[in-house]
């Protein structure tokens, strides 16, 4: 994900899509953020950085990165974050890191 902000005034729309992955014996996968438990079972997972919120659905993997318009106009130099997701298959986990690059012109 790629954000620039530039002098004037810029709105940042979110990121989307799908995390993916296969399990070579078919068992059903589980896709989360590390260290980020969904805690009312409604299969949606959130973590909330510097400069915008990730949310994963645990079951399809799809993901939206709603950006925070306020902090990205706010940077001073360039600045980047990253997410670790996670996909399982409830024996084995791998992980993949997703970043956030903000852009200051």
């Amino acid at each position: 994900m790629l954000y620039t902000d530039t002098s004037a005034n810029d709105s940042f729309t979110a990121a989307t899509g799908t995390l993916a992955g296969t399990d070579a014996n078919g068992d059903s996968l589980t896709y989360g953020i590390a260290g980020v438990i969904d805690s009312d079972g409604d299969h949606v997972v959130s973590q909330t950085s510097d400069y915008g919120t990730l949310t994963v659905n645990t079951t399809t993997g799809a993901y939206s990165f709603a950006p925070n318009d306020a902090a990205i106009e706010g940077l001073k130099t360039d600045a980047s974050e990253t997410f670790t997701v996670t996909v399982s298959d409830g024996q084995a986990t791998t992980s993949q890191t997703l970043a956030c690059q903000c852009h200051r012109r």
